[in-house]
């Protein structure tokens, strides 16, 4: 994760939680002659402009937690006032962090214990953020900062990042053969749509639509209805590449793009196409 300096904060299975300074921004400037058939007209260039992050490969700061607490991290989150959650398999973390030139310095807040954890993402409800997190049996939910049991249901889902807010009153939960509203407000589900693609990832657009990451490839779907919308993602890939190959995560970025990661190493960067 960023945070809120020049810097990156980073956990790995070695226990340890470590921030990383970003030395330098370049801007590489890549120059293209485009010819014009008609001789009596200039010739012109096309410009594109690539931006490259790089990250000083020696830590500013370590911190280590005793027992190895940390292993198995599964994801972080950048919380507001300088605060982050870390997420393993049986523990979640709210640490706070100081970064400035007279201290550097990372403080375990609260932390939570949870059995076999598949998934956690935070939920904005009203004007207060919290953790919504389910294991193999149950979806819990836990107030920010203190990790307060707020309520708990007991649904059945599917490994993998299949949880996601809709709206300010909605929640998603997908299982392998259906996908289920969750009221936040009362903590009930509200609405169950058949489905028969075995969802591993989701990403929403907020524009009234979802992209679903499957084994077999990614599909553009109507929030509301799960009606699939045809033709609407274009992949930037070559012609002999294989479509089947499995997503193991997704990213959403700017200007309609999103990042597709897959099990042989292989990252793209993907263009949302609207016609």
């Amino acid at each position: 994760i960023k945070s809120n300096k020049n810097n990156i904060i980073s956990c790995g299975d070695d226990d340890l939680i470590k921030i990383w300074p970003i030395i330098s921004v370049s801007y590489i400037n890549q120059q293209q002659k485009l010819y014009n058939l008609n001789n009596n007209m200039n010739n012109k260039y096309l410009y594109s402009f690539y931006k490259r992050i790089r990250v000083n490969l020696i830590p500013i700061y370590e911190f280590k937690l005793d027992n190895s607490q940390l292993t198995h991290v599964m994801k972080m989150i950048h919380l507001k006032e300088n605060k982050f959650l870390l997420f393993t398999d049986y523990n979640i973390f709210i640490f706070k962090y100081v970064i400035d030139k007279n201290k550097t310095k990372i403080d375990l807040i609260e932390d939570y214990k949870t059995n076999n954890l598949i998934d956690a993402i935070t939920i904005l409800k009203k004007n207060d953020e919290i953790i919504g997190a389910y294991n193999n049996t149950s979806l819990f939910f836990l107030n920010i900062p203190d990790l307060k049991f707020i309520n708990q249901i007991s649904i059945k889902l599917m490994a993998g990042n299949s949880l996601m807010q809709l709206s300010s009153n909605d929640l998603l939960l997908v299982d392998r053969y259906s996908f289920k509203i969750l009221d936040i407000n009362n903590f009930k589900i509200k609405m169950i749509i058949k489905y028969s693609y075995n969802t591993e990832f989701l990403l929403n657009l907020n524009d009234g639509t979802l992209i679903q990451g499957t084994f077999f490839g990614i599909k553009r779907l109507l929030i509301r209805t799960l009606e699939e919308l045809p033709d609407l993602v274009e992949y930037e890939k070559d012609d002999d590449d294989n479509y089947t190959e499995k997503i193991v995560n997704m990213h959403k970025l700017k200007n309609g793009k999103f990042i597709l990661c897959h099990e042989n190493g292989k990252v793209e960067i993907c263009n949302l196409k609207f016609v």
